[in-house]
């Protein structure tokens, strides 16, 4: 297991271009297993919301496991829901994980948060160490609601500043399907 620190920061912009607009700010940081994260919703209705996410995890040898209890506020909306998490390093080049999301299933601006079940692997072939290859799915108690598949590159290098690809492809059967991509340095 790795023990790191980080933090973190985005702006999502809607429509880009000369007419976009601020449609979501996120902020957090992490130090050996505490997390904190923040995020801001600016809704097209006018509607804001907040979300604050407090998190603690540890580990020991290859297993490591952690519960975060995330506070929905805004737009009429106060409510607590709760995640719980595990992964498991099975070989040196499997990690397999499991997640339970939205234990509590809170209601946020109207809506329930459906209890979810978030089975996942990353896979790093012996000879490419620097490659991973992943796949999780969201499971409700009724239905698989997506699944994504992801690679990611970092640099193998020594350096202080670690440089990192990510390419996701995301299938979800509500919202279609989509592509993201992310360079992470640090």
């Amino acid at each position: 297991m790795q023990r790191d620190a980080s933090i973190y920061a985005e702006l999502a912009v809607g429509d880009p271009g000369a007419k976009g607009r601020l449609q979501q700010i996120n902020a957090g940081f992490n130090s050996r297993g505490l997390s904190f994260g923040y995020q801001r919703d600016i809704f097209d209705n006018g509607l804001r919301g907040n979300t604050y996410r407090l998190g603690l995890a540890g580990g020991s040898g290859g297993l490591a496991a952690g519960f975060d209890i995330a506070r929905y506020e805004g737009g009429g909306t106060h409510a607590t829901g709760w995640d719980l998490g595990t992964s498991y390093i099975a070989l040196p080049s499997l990690t397999v994980a499991l997640v339970a999301t939205n234990l509590g299933q809170p209601i946020v601006r109207g809506l329930r948060q459906r209890l979810t079940f978030v089975p996942g692997f990353t896979w790093q072939p012996p000879p490419l160490r620097t490659v991973g290859l992943s796949a999780d799915a969201r499971i409700t108690p009724d239905s698989v609601a997506s699944y994504a598949f992801g690679a990611s590159w970092r640099a193998a290098t020594a350096s202080r500043w670690p440089t990192r690809r990510l390419c996701v492809r995301i299938l979800d059967r509500r919202a279609g399907s989509g592509w993201t991509h992310r360079h992470h340095t640090g």
